[in-house]
């Protein structure tokens, strides 16, 4: 899945900062649509995973949003 997302990444307003067991933390540079149509692509990315979709099972993907550290994230429902 963290290659899937990666390949999805435009270098110059996504950036991967930190895999972290099952969780990866993305800067984003974008604000609005733009950012719930990225949501929207990674949670496609994570979950449409053959090694999981070929054997039936579902992976559930979380996504918050923090604008300056971690104990201000927000969840995101999409």
């Amino acid at each position: 899945a963290l290659i899937n997302v990666a390949e999805e990444l435009d270098n110059e307003r996504e950036s991967i900062i930190l895999p972290v067991h099952d969780e990866i933390q993305i800067e984003v540079l974008q604000k609005g649509i733009l950012e719930y149509v990225f949501t929207k692509t990674i949670i496609r990315k994570m979950t449409e995973i053959a090694q999981v979709t070929d054997r039936g099972l579902r992976l559930r993907v979380d996504v918050a949003k923090s604008v300056s550290n971690w104990a201000e994230k927000v969840k995101i429902k999409i």
